[in-house]
């Protein structure tokens, strides 16, 4: 169903922060584009259409004929481009799903689950707040014809600020929805809805209902709080050692390390004034200097193979992310102590947001780890070396 172009629109907003595209980039309609069927613009083979237009005409018309586009400027052909989608959803820690298409356009070997897409739903909320807002979008014009959003709940639902609807006969009517209120941030997804209406119907109901949860019960979304365990061991001889050199600190030949008391840290956060960047170092003693970069050193004389990583999340607060390493530390502890972690700033035109990564491990540990992460309902996506040692390196 059209759920799917929820990816094809993370891929797309990858590669606007990436530099790949931009929003005024006009891209040429294929011959295969302009043949889909609908829901489309109807576009004509040759004419010309801007990476921003075809964007929010997926968003309120789905409209297959743009979803097209915009996978062939990133993929080549539409079946290469949803070759790199599941490969991306698996990243995220969508392990039951499978694409085979841009659009959603019926497919037996497509497939998905309501959890993954609550997981992607909450993958472009996270990593790309810049541009989440086309899923907002209630109208959009195209030439004299005006197009309504499907999703019938933004501006009737106090709150809800996005995301996708999507049918096919065999799907039934689906809806991703994510709301915001009173500080509280919901994402809830209805699949196999006998019609729009009983889907916005039960749609309703499950955020009436995760709205009046306490939010120390709500352990589907970012507002739980976790009490953290405390690690069941010292670090390996020399890790402290290791890891103060990386951090740019003086050498504890006979550092005693004590336990830290547990203490419960909240998924989501608020800002603070003065941001201290940690790293998964914390949990053996050792702080980084603020902002600096982890010696390249490390990463750089293990094997290629054993330069990946993994992303826990991103985040508006450098602090934020550092405590996101460290719970996630302390949640895989035997694939992630070893590893280096630090959190990467990304600069956008506002503001400036913080990824919070971990490496040192081969591509079958990052993906273990991202599985052990998923369940405990932390974000993670896979890194491979080509990408770690971008940031690391002088």
């Amino acid at each position: 169903a059209s759920l799917t172009k929820m990816m094809t629109l993370y891929m797309v907003f990858e590669a606007m922060r990436d530099g790949k595209l931009h929003p005024g980039q006009m891209l040429t309609v294929s011959r295969r584009a302009a043949g889909q069927t609908p829901s489309k613009l109807f576009l004509k083979e040759g004419r010309k259409i801007s990476v921003e237009q075809a964007i929010l005409s997926v968003v309120t018309k789905s409209a297959n004929d743009s979803a097209t586009i915009l996978a062939e400027a990133l993929g080549g052909t539409e079946f290469a481009f949803a070759q790199k989608m599941t490969a991306k959803a698996h990243e995220l820690g969508m392990y039951r799903t499978q694409f085979r298409n841009a659009t959603g356009l019926p497919n037996r070997r497509q497939f998905t689950t309501a959890r993954d897409m609550a997981i992607l739903a909450r993958a472009l909320r996270a990593d790309f707040p810049e541009y989440f807002h086309y899923f907002a979008t209630e109208q959009f014009q195209w030439g004299r014809r005006q197009f309504r959003n499907h999703n019938n709940l933004l501006g009737s639902y106090a709150g809800v600020n996005g995301i996708k609807t999507g049918y096919t006969r065999a799907s039934g009517f689906n809806l991703t929805a994510s709301a915001e209120r009173d500080g509280k941030r919901i994402i809830a997804v209805v699949m196999g809805g006998r019609t729009a209406k009983s889907r916005d119907a039960q749609m309703r109901k499950l955020l009436d209902r995760a709205f009046t949860m306490p939010l120390a019960a709500d352990t589907r979304h970012a507002m739980k709080s976790l009490q953290l365990p405390t690690p069941p061991q010292k670090p390996a001889p020399g890790f402290t050692a290791a890891l103060r050199q990386l951090a740019g600190l003086p050498a504890l030949p006979h550092a005693n390390i004590a336990k830290a008391a547990p203490q419960p840290v909240a998924l989501a956060v608020q800002p603070r004034d003065k941001p201290v960047v940690t790293t998964a170092m914390a949990a053996a003693g050792a702080l980084p200097v603020p902002g600096n970069k982890p010696s390249v050193n490390a990463l750089g004389q293990l094997p290629r193979h054993q330069r990946w990583g993994v992303q826990v999340g991103t985040f508006k607060a450098a602090d934020a992310a550092a405590r996101r390493i460290r719970q996630a530390t302390l949640v895989a502890p035997t694939y992630l102590k070893p590893a280096i972690g630090w959190v990467e700033p990304l600069e956008q035109p506002n503001r400036t947001l913080y990824r919070a990564k971990l490496a040192g491990m081969s591509k079958r540990i990052a993906h273990n780890t991202c599985r052990i992460l998923v369940k405990k309902n932390i974000r993670c996506i896979a890194v491979p070396p080509s990408q770690t040692m971008a940031f690391l390196a002088p």
